[in-house]
């Protein structure tokens, strides 16, 4: 099982606004988002990415989108979308019996830490935009836990966006 974190991001760090606002994204973003989500077995969020996502959930055709949630009343078990609470190395096990293999990870910042502390991270893509918040969401909320990356490639898109491609560093100390 593979496991790639997907974030556009301000060049300080944000992946959005302070009332979660992400009309900042740009199209060329939003295009190679779409790429990654097509060539993924599943597509996992939180429940205010996926409020945010709008029209735009479930993504992918025929995509199983899991959104990570602790409010019960919204868990549903369907063939595209999977709103669950399980811990992520429960729901990474429990896609894998569904014989998925490639998990795309596309935020919030709870949800991402909660797969940082969990070590199962494989790969980061920043999707890094031209654009500095002077407050919003960070990355990661703060959590316990360190990851090494090292660095697989650096794209250049158009609207001055730039891609930074890295593969996890596992047990590596810090």
């Amino acid at each position: 099982m593979k496991l790639t974190l997907y974030m556009a991001i301000t060049a300080n760090g944000y992946i959005a606004t302070q009332n979660h606002g992400t009309d900042w994204v740009c199209d060329t973003d939003w295009a190679q988002l779409e790429r990654y989500v097509e060539n993924s077995d599943a597509i996992v969020m939180g429940r205010k990415t996926m409020e945010v996502s709008g029209d735009d959930f479930p993504y992918g055709n025929n995509k199983l989108n899991v959104v990570l949630t602790t409010n019960k009343s919204l868990h549903v078990d369907s063939p595209t979308k999977f709103i669950t609470d399980l811990a992520p190395n429960e729901l990474l096990e429990e896609l894998e019996k569904r014989g998925l293999n490639s998990v795309l990870l596309i935020g919030g910042g709870i949800i991402n830490a909660s797969f940082l502390k969990a070590g199962v991270i494989d790969e980061v893509i920043l999707s890094v935009h031209p654009l500095i918040l002077g407050r919003g969401i960070n990355l990661f909320k703060p959590v316990d836990a360190d990851l090494a990356l090292e660095l697989i490639s650096i794209d250049k898109y158009d609207e001055d966006l730039i891609h930074l491609k890295y593969k996890v560093k596992k047990n590596v100390e810090i």
